[in-house]
Formats: C-alpha cells, structure tokens, sequence
C-alpha cells in the first residue's frame, strides 16, 4: 500500500471514530417512567428544586402543588387567587436565582415574589407562607419575567409591544428594551403589533443569573445573553429557517392572531440545570403528528435540545414519550414533565438523562 492510501486510510478511519463518537454522544435516547400525584387536571408548570416537585395547576382556588419526591406524596398547596402578598392572578413558576429559591412572575400584579424553599418545608402554612418570601420586585412584563437576583431591582421581562418582545426594567420603570421582532417577522405583517404577538415563547436563567436565553414557541428562534456590568448583552443569536405562521383576525376595534395552514410549533419549556438549557423542541406542523386510530395524542414532542449557556446546541435527547412541559434537577441527571392523552388526562413522567 503506498504511504497516500495509508494516510487516506488513517484520516478515514479517525474522521469514521470521531463522528460516531459525537453521533452517539448528541442523540441520546432516555426511558420515561410515571410519577403518581393523584387526580389532577390543566397541570401546566414543573419545577423542581431539591426533592420538592412545584406543579402549577390552571382552574385551581390554589394554583401551586407542591409533592415530595422523597415521601412521594402531596404537602402543601398555595398560591391563592388575589392581589395580596403570595397571593397571584396570572403567574409562572421557575427556578429563582440562588439553588433552593423559588421565582414567580404575576404579570397582572406586576411583581416577582423570590421564595425560600427550605422556609416553605418548615411552614406549610397559609398564614405563614409569607414568611418565606424573602424578596418581592416589582416587574413590567406582560408575560413573563425574571429577576437578576435577590439583591437587584433588574428584571429581565417578556411581553409584546411595538417596542420590543424583551427588556429590562428597574422598580417596573421600563429602562432599555433588547429585542424587537426580527425584520423579515415585520414585512410579513402590517402592523408592529402583530409581528410582535407572532413572536411569543418562553424566557430563563441559570441559577446564578449571569445567563438568559429566550425561545420563540412559533418559530425556531433563539436568543441568547450574559449578565455584563448589571446590563444584558447579547450573546448569541441562532436565527430562525421558518416564520411564524398566523393569520389576523379582525374582531371588532381589535384583533388577534389565529394559526395558519403552514404553522410549525418550534420550542416550549426551556429550564436550565447547572450547566445547560433544556428545551422541547418540535418542528411539526399539525398535519406532521400523527393521529393514528388507537395511538395515544401527541402532547407536543418527545425531542429535548441541549444548549450551553453561550448557545450552541450540544446535545438532543430523544424521548419515548410526547411531553409538554419539562423540568431538569440541578445536576441535570433526571428530566420530568408533563404528558396527556387523548381524553386530556394528564400525567407528570420522570427519565435518567444521564
């Protein structure tokens, strides 16, 4: 064999090693088992932050169910409907800025209430529950919103306007906006508005709040920033090859968006762990799921993308169940979420990711 043939044959064979190498390391498949809270319906949050499981529960006189994964058991509910302290209209939960905290954003009543978990485990209490908000700050979001840590008035907001799909405010004075819609989002539709609307999905953060990232649920766009000098800066940016798919409806003086023949569901549920951002990621149109007589609904896909906190996607988890929301532990070794079938019976499952 001449000396070319032999080094063609070591490059071949070291290109061969390395991209099977990285082909078993990015795809990853993961088994789902189910977790037994009880009877529960419109389940539509998880976090988990130590071995406490918060479910945020939508038609609920109390909107949060906290369950033990340790005792495997319900402990407590709160988050009673109201504009007074731990009181909430309409909320989100996530993980807070610290390990053991818990964040929850009320867009109506314009705040973010920082929590204690380990004062939640010792008052499971309506009356003292107050106790255990160490932090309240004030928010100008009309969707979502996050805090840049307990010692901050910072508040990174999502929401839809003509300014802006994302900012930052302090004490819910808006101070500087960091995103509008894309341009091409803005040819598509006559109003600002509506371009802004067409651009809605989910923002987080890590735990110790010098990353956020933000995913778009219509289309595959993803934003992500670092936490520089109490500003944010933007990092990176993994720019979309689908718009958004929606047709305006008039109603009256106002309108609203409906979803289009050609609509792709992109990304839902991202949370971060201790090193990365996990996301459900979709890509199908309703057409694309399949409907088969006798197989279970597809709640919304069983793909799960892994990002570093600089953006680039590392890794995709292949489930062997449809969830619609996800949660990770902080040392992203265990996924849970959530699953339904067609009776809209829903079901919160868990999987080793590791």
């Amino acid at each position: 064999m001449s000396v070319r043939n032999i080094i063609l044959l070591i490059v071949w064979l070291c290109f061969s090693i390395n991209h099977e190498g990285y082909s078993q390391n990015f795809l990853n498949q993961a088994k789902t088992q189910e977790i037994d809270i009880g009877s529960y319906f419109f389940l539509s949050e998880l976090v988990i932050i130590d071995d406490l499981l918060f479910i945020k529960i939508d038609k609920q006189d109390y909107g949060i169910v906290v369950y033990d994964l340790t005792l495997e058991k319900e402990i407590f509910k709160f988050g009673r409907r109201g504009r007074g302290p731990a009181e909430y209209l309409n909320f989100s939960i996530q993980k807070g800025p610290g390990k053991n905290l818990l964040e929850i954003t009320d867009s109506a009543n314009r705040k973010n209430d920082i929590y204690d978990v380990s004062c939640i485990k010792q008052n499971l209490s309506l009356e003292t529950l107050t106790n255990c908000i160490i932090y309240s700050i004030p928010n100008s979001a009309t969707s979502q919103a996050l805090t840049f840590s307990n010692e901050s008035e910072m508040v990174f907001n999502k929401g839809s306007s003509v300014d802006g799909i994302l900012w930052e405010s302090e004490k819910e004075v808006i101070v500087r906006y960091l995103k509008d819609a894309p341009n091409k989002l803005k040819e598509k539709y006559e109003r600002p508005i509506h371009s802004s609307l067409a651009s809605t999905g989910k923002i987080t953060a890590n735990y110790k709040r010098d990353r956020f990232a933000y995913f778009a649920d219509s289309f595959d766009w993803s934003l992500f920033y670092e936490l520089d000098s109490d500003s944010l800066r933007l990092i990176n940016e993994n720019t979309y090859s689908y718009l958004p798919d929606f047709e305006v409806i008039d109603f009256g003086s106002s309108s609203y968006l409906e979803t289009g023949e050609e609509y792709k569901a992109a990304f839902a549920s991202p949370v971060a762990g201790q090193s990365h951002y996990f996301v459900l990621y979709s890509g199908k149109t309703s057409e694309d799921v399949e409907m088969t007589e006798g197989a279970e609904w597809r709640a919304f896909t069983n793909r799960v993308k892994v990002f570093d906190f600089n953006g680039n996607e590392i890794q995709e988890i292949i489930l062997d169940e449809d969830l619609f929301i996800i949660t990770v532990n902080y040392d992203e070794s265990m996924i849970y979420g959530i699953t339904i079938d067609r009776e809209l019976n829903p079901s919160i499952l868990k999987a080793e990711i590791k």
